[in-house]
Order: C-alpha cells, then sequence, then structure tokens
C-alpha cells in the first residue's frame, strides 16, 4: 500500500448560469424528500428493492454514487452516507459553496485555466478544471474542492449545471 493521487479533470462554463443553479436546488430538494420518506421504511425493506418500487430514483442514483467513491456493497449504509450529508448541508449553503470553488478555485485545485479543449485556443467562456489530493486511504477534508466535487456527483449536478 502506498499513497495514491486521486484526481478529476472538468469542463464547463466560466460563470456558472442562475437557472441551472436553481434547477440543482430542485435536484436536491427532490434528492431531500426521498430520503424523508425513505426514514419512514420499516428497519428490514430491503433498501435497493423500496428504492426502485418507490421510484426513488434520484436517491438511488446518490446511493450507487456513494458506493462506488466509497467501495460499499451496503445499499443502508449508502443511503445513510447521502442522508448524513443532507443533515449537515442545506441545499443552498452547498450550492454556495460548489458555485465558488467552481469560479474561484480553493487551494486543492492543481491547475484552473479559461481554454478552449476542442482546439487550444482561448475562450473566456469554457473552464477546464482539475483537481484531486493525495491520499493514504482516507477522503478528501470536507470543504475541500475534490470533496465538493464527489458529493456534487453524487448528486449528477454537474450534468444539470453543464459542466462535464
Amino acid at each position: 500500500m502506498g499513497q495514491e493521487l486521486l484526481g478529476t479533470i472538468l469542463v464547463g462554463p466560466a460563470k456558472l448560469d442562475p437557472k441551472k443553479i436553481d434547477e440543482a436546488r430542485a435536484v436536491l430538494a427532490e434528492v431531500r424528500d426521498q430520503y424523508i420518506k425513505y426514514l419512514g421504511l420499516d428497519k428490514d425493506t430491503d433498501t435497493e428493492k423500496a428504492l426502485r418500487q418507490l421510484g426513488f430514483k434520484r436517491l438511488k442514483i446518490a446511493a450507487q454514487r456513494v458506493m462506488l467513491y466509497e467501495g460499499m456493497d451496503d445499499w443502508s449504509a449508502a443511503v445513510e452516507s447521502v442522508g448524513e450529508f443532507l443533515d449537515g448541508y442545506t441545499d443552498d449553503r452547498f450550492l454556495k459553496e460548489l458555485a465558488a470553488v467552481w469560479q474561484k478555485g480553493d487551494r486543492s485545485v492543481m491547475s484552473r485555466r479559461f481554454t478552449d479543449p476542442r482546439n487550444g485556443r482561448t475562450d473566456p467562456s469554457v473552464q477546464v478544471w482539475a483537481t484531486g489530493f493525495s491520499s493514504w486511504g482516507d477522503g478528501p477534508d470536507e470543504g475541500s474542492a475534490y470533496w465538493i466535487i464527489i458529493r456534487a456527483d453524487w448528486f449528477n449536478l454537474f450534468g444539470v449545471l453543464g459542466i462535464y
């Protein structure tokens, strides 16, 4: 075992569209609503089956992504991780932090430039952004750019915001 560098590269608009941020807020509200309804289920319920049968698509996707990032295979634990995040952050607070990191960067941003990746020309409307952290098996610090990126990906917010 050794130290690993974990990272991601994203491409998107230099400035986030306020309408898209409102759409992302609606996604988070939907996941939050589904999670609250999930809490009312019998604890012996098969979580994956219940999410599918109840049509909790957004919560199911978030749980799947938690399992991917965290190396889990327990649906209940993954949904609880989503719930812990939702309990710790309001939708507005998280979206403000996401917008601030995307538009201003942070200490863990390795590269941030305004270049069109298709032709290499400077284009101030397009941003290519890379972030990462080195790990000995631990997760990134809460609030770091990489941590925020992972949480945003849990909820597929990049697709909503036009970031790929």
